[in-house]
């Protein structure tokens, strides 16, 4: 006969329907099963692109809910966490490499924390659920998989390079450069080493838009630079570094600003060496190296250029479906907020005011719907973030334009701030809802004569609910 937490388990996975049963490890005792639980979820919650103050808050009130303490510290690269009441706590360590963000596995992994907190699952049905959202997560894509990934980085480069002023021309150069960085980085080994594939990806596209300058395809090799490699730009990261340091949250903000300093330096690098191989290659060949400036773009292109880009960068983000809608109007929002607080209180100040009102949409939404702001949050900050501004200031400075490098670096810094306070405002003004959390399933309150916490179940209302 199986136990019913057996078959409460054998229930759950039928009725998800996730493949192939997994090995169902039945746990005797729920110290054992909360612990798992807990590990699983801050683990996972970090291998998603959770930020790491969300990370701290979820594993607490989950700990919280199971009768349990938790002390949490997350940073981009590491997890701490200290389960049990003080003077008995068990001290865990996970070391782990940054993150990118995963939308959907966001939004499962909110809806697994919700259950505990709400008292809707137990520890052993917590962390099977885990267990298959981490089985899902290790399948190898399928080649279907890696072709509409590779088509989505093309459109939101295409878009990117409309938005950023590009002609019909630029736009067809960025398409087919990001086309080959996107093999590149899917499809080779390359793609495993981050430092590397940024610093290779970024010498491929530097090196095709200025030969496609000079052999006069293109009018702005830079806009077709920046738009093929616009995915790859750590500017989202150094405002959520930004964010963090706000948040007093000093380990995680410098840490996170450290890997965004570390990623302009190896775009940067990439970019120089494919401007030195193209010099080096239109010496070889005696080709002209005169540029016309960028042509105006059409407003139809720059429309059509914000219909694909938030499909897009859904597809990269890992998005579901019925969600690309809320992105589209999400990035909108953020747009007319930018273009008002440009004319308001000029270009870098104005960002703010993008972010307010992304801000507060995004907090309407999520908590309307239940899921992770990250899921409006991201898509339009990444055409927000000044990662096309740092990158242009390495630019500058490498090319012994001191001056105008740490002008534009300066500039850099204060978008990225007026973009953090304007979160900051949207999240005072319309703060997300966070999960009322029911009495624990277990509440600790002696201890036996081995020092063991004495477990009893928590007191009911009359209504039969835990109060």
């Amino acid at each position: 006969m199986f136990s019913t937490i057996q078959t409460e388990e054998y229930a759950l996975r039928k009725t998800r329907k996730t493949g192939p049963a997994l090995d169902i490890r039945h746990r005797e005792s729920p110290k054992e099963a909360t612990t798992s639980c807990l590990v699983r979820l801050g683990v996972a919650m970090h291998e998603v692109g959770f930020a790491s103050h969300e990370i701290e808050s979820n594993v607490r009130d989950a700990a919280a809910a199971l009768g349990t303490t938790a002390e949490v510290f997350a940073t981009p690269t590491a997890l701490f966490m200290g389960l049990g009441p003080q003077g008995a706590q068990r001290t865990l360590l996970h070391r782990l490499e940054p993150a990118d963000d995963d939308i959907s596995g966001m939004a499962d992994l909110l809806d697994i924390s919700t259950g505990i907190c709400s008292g809707k699952l137990t520890p052993q049905q917590a962390d099977l659920r885990l267990e298959e959202f981490r089985h899902a997560r290790t399948k190898p894509p399928s080649r279907r998989a890696h072709a509409i990934w590779i088509v989505a980085f093309a459109l939101s480069s295409a878009g990117a390079a409309a938005l950023f002023g590009g002609g019909i021309a630029e736009v067809c150069v960025a398409s087919a450069l990001s086309t080959l960085v996107a093999c590149i980085a899917r499809l080779t080994p390359i793609g495993t080493a981050p430092v590397l594939s940024e610093c290779v990806i970024a010498m491929t596209c530097s090196f095709g838009a200025s030969l496609a300058g000079s052999f006069g395809w293109i009018s702005a090799p830079d806009i077709v630079t920046l738009s093929s490699i616009i995915i790859f730009l750590p500017g989202l990261s150094m405002t959520r570094a930004l964010a963090d340091l706000a948040r007093r949250d000093l380990a995680a903000g410098t840490a996170r600003l450290m890997g965004a300093l570390t990623g302009f330096l190896s775009l940067g690098l990439g970019v120089a060496l494919g401007h030195a191989l193209t010099r080096g290659t239109v010496d070889l060949l005696g080709l002209p190296d005169a540029i016309a400036s960028a042509p105006a773009t059409h407003w139809s292109l720059k429309v059509l250029a914000s219909l694909v880009t938030p499909p897009a960068l859904a597809v990269l983000l890992n998005a579901r479906r019925r969600e690309v809608l809320a992105i589209g109007v999400g990035t909108l929002i953020a747009s007319l907020g930018t273009q008002f607080g440009a004319a308001l209180v000029g270009p870098n100040l104005g960002v703010g005011l993008g972010a307010l009102a992304l801000g507060v949409f995004a907090n309407q939404w999520a908590s309307r719907r239940s899921r992770p702001t990250a899921t409006i949050l991201v898509p339009g900050l990444i055409l927000l973030v000044p990662g096309t501004m740092g990158l242009r200031s390495l630019e500058l400075l490498m090319s012994a334009q001191t001056v105008d490098g740490i002008t534009i670096a300066f500039e850099t810094i204060w978008v990225s701030a007026a973009l953090v306070a304007g979160l900051v405002v949207a999240n005072a003004v319309n703060p997300p809802s966070r999960v009322t959390r029911r009495a624990p399933l277990f509440v600790d309150d002696s201890r036996d004569a081995a020092g063991h916490a004495a477990r009893r179940p928590a007191p009911l209302t009359p209504h039969g609910a835990a109060s």
